[in-house]
Formats: C-alpha cells, sequence, structure tokens
C-alpha cells in the first residue's frame, strides 16, 4: 500500500542507529511528520480529480437547465412574434375598413349634394331677415330638398340613437325640447352637412331644407350658444361653448 511505502521511507533510516543508542524522539516525531506530509500530498491529486469531477457535473447540469431556460425563452419570443404579426393585420384589416367606410360616407353625401342641386329652383328671391346686421336682403334661394331626402339618409348617417330621436320627432312622437342638447347638436349638423362641399351652409339654406319640426337658423346659435360659423364647424365640441 502507498501509506505502507512512505512510512517505510522515512523510518528505515532509524534501523540504522546504533541499537545500543536510544532514538530520540524528535527524530521519530520528523519521521511521522515527514511520512505524513508525503502521504497527504499523495492523496491529494485523488481529491482534486473527485472534486474536478463533481464541479463538471454542475457545470453540466447548469448547462442543461440553461438550454431548457433558453428554449421556453424562444417558444415565448416565437408566439409573442406571431400574436405581433396577428396584430400588424388586424390593425391593417381596420385601417382598411375605415378607409371604406370613409368613402362610403363621401359618396353619400356627394350623392345627397347632388340630389340638393337637382331639387333646387331655378331663380326666386326671398328676404333673409336673419342677416347678422338685421337688414332684408335678396338673395337666392337655397337648394330645396324633399322632406324624404333627409329621412333617406338619416340612418345612414345617424347613430342609432339620434336616428331613434329623428324618426320619432318626425312622426310626432317627441318634441324638439324633449330631446337632450347633445342630440339636438347632431341633428342639426345631420341637416348642415347636405351642404355644399365646398362652403357652409348659410343660415337661410338651412331654414328651406329642414323639417318642419325643427327650430330655425337663428335659434340654435342661441340654443347652443355658438357663432353659426362654430355650429357648420363640426370639431366644435357644445361643452366647450358652455
Amino acid at each position: 500500500m502507498i501509506s505502507d511505502t512512505i512510512l517505510h521511507k522515512y523510518l528505515r533510516h532509524l534501523r540504522y542507529i546504533d541499537q545500543g543508542s536510544i532514538v530520540h524522539l524528535d527524530a521519530v516525531d520528523l519521521a511521522l511528520r515527514l511520512s505524513l506530509e508525503e502521504l497527504e500530498e499523495s492523496m491529494a491529486p485523488a481529491n482534486a480529480t473527485a472534486e474536478l469531477g463533481g464541479a463538471n457535473l454542475r457545470i453540466m447540469e447548469l448547462q442543461a437547465d440553461l438550454e431548457r431556460l433558453q428554449g421556453a425563452v424562444n417558444a415565448e419570443v416565437t408566439e409573442l412574434r406571431q400574436q405581433l404579426a396577428q396584430l400588424d393585420t388586424d390593425n391593417a384589416s381596420l385601417i382598411r375598413r375605415n378607409k371604406e367606410l370613409a368613402d362610403e360616407l363621401q359618396a353619400c353625401r356627394e350623392a345627397a349634394t347632388w340630389t340638393v342641386q337637382q331639387l333646387a329652383p331655378a331663380h326666386a328671391a326671398i328676404h333673409n331677415t336673419d342677416h347678422p346686421n338685421g337688414s332684408a336682403i335678396a338673395t337666392a334661394p337655397p337648394a330645396a330638398i324633399h322632406h324624404t331626402t333627409l329621412n333617406d339618409f338619416a340612418s345612414a348617417n345617424l347613430t342609432p340613437e339620434n336616428y331613434d330621436w329623428w324618426i320619432g320627432l318626425d312622426a310626432g312622437r317627441h318634441t324638439w325640447r324633449n330631446l337632450p342638447k347633445r342630440n339636438r347638436l347632431d341633428l342639426v349638423r345631420y341637416v348642415l352637412s347636405f351642404g355644399p362641399p365646398d362652403a357652409a351652409l348659410k343660415m337661410i339654406e338651412f331654414d328651406a331644407i329642414r323639417p318642419q319640426w325643427m327650430p330655425t337658423a337663428g335659434t340654435h346659435t342661441k340654443t347652443f350658444n355658438m357663432t353659426w360659423e362654430q355650429l357648420n364647424d363640426f370639431t366644435v365640441e357644445l361643452q366647450a361653448t358652455l
């Protein structure tokens, strides 16, 4: 055995000491200490090998864990990319649909404008008593829209709530004052939308095409606390003027 060999290596010198002499304890101690140190050194590589093997095993385990985590991350990234791609597709579809709806609305307005122009009387003269300075002026009459024209386009251009108010007013089930002010403004602006595409509808033109149950143009500027220009500007909100 290795331990016996090392021990014999250091203790054998004690044999050559004269048999009549007394071996000093320090010599024995030195021999034992040297043999133990060499024995410890001879065992170190084995311990280091075992520790190295354990470290390599731990590294392999960590590597396997890292690969599993990387695989999970890659799967999540792939799923997120697929979701983003789907969102891009849905967004593109919404953009196309919004454009289609905008084109349809523009086509309806152009059709309404064309109808107004076709139904307009050729010549006439009336007095505009709603002129801002209070004077009466002669002007060409507005385009005459038949009452059914506004009704025909109401369902396509009004919200379901406003359309319900519209047909209720037209049927006499409601009165104008019973409507919430927000809805009244929406209905007024629906009539204003039948004006020419390149200019705002004038007050006299509004009065010529409005339904009989809707008040005149001058009344609306007071009710909504807006100028006529603000009423024709659909970006001006009701609450901003209160």
